[in-house]
């Protein structure tokens, strides 16, 4: 049966966002390795890398969730423990990902929003994570 064109729109937007949180979060790590990293203090440093760190393992969760329940795996943990788990790790990045400045900044707020576009997604449309 084939899908209708908002189904595809929406399919092209999912995998376009899915692709480019860690896309941003590469060019902010990218940007504050060349660019700021000698201008801020050490402890603006350490919350920026956590920022990407959180952000980037909130994404490798969510897509793993997704491989997880496109193959024939089962899986032990409830989708809505997933869910907060990614929720906290993103809101973590994103509140940590001022401690930067200048594109870095913005590269890493983008991906944070970016994940936090997904949460909302699933929370607001009711679909089940991976689903």
């Amino acid at each position: 049966m084939a899908a209708s064109s908002s189904e595809m729109v929406a399919g092209v937007v999912f995998l376009s966002i899915l692709a480019a949180v860690p896309v941003f979060s590469v060019l902010a790590y990218r940007e504050w390795l060349r660019h700021t990293r000698r201008e801020l203090p050490s402890w603006r440093n350490l919350l920026g890398v956590l920022s990407i760190s959180s952000t980037f393992l909130s994404w490798l969760g969510y897509a793993s969730t997704i491989a997880i329940s496109f193959s024939r795996v089962s899986s032990y943990s409830s989708p809505e423990a997933v869910f907060g788990t990614i929720l906290m790790l993103t809101l973590a990045g994103m509140c940590s990902s001022f401690a930067w400045k200048g594109k870095a900044r913005r590269w890493a707020v983008t991906a944070a929003c970016l994940m936090m576009a997904f949460c909302a997604w699933f929370y607001f449309t009711g679909t089940s994570i991976g689903a």
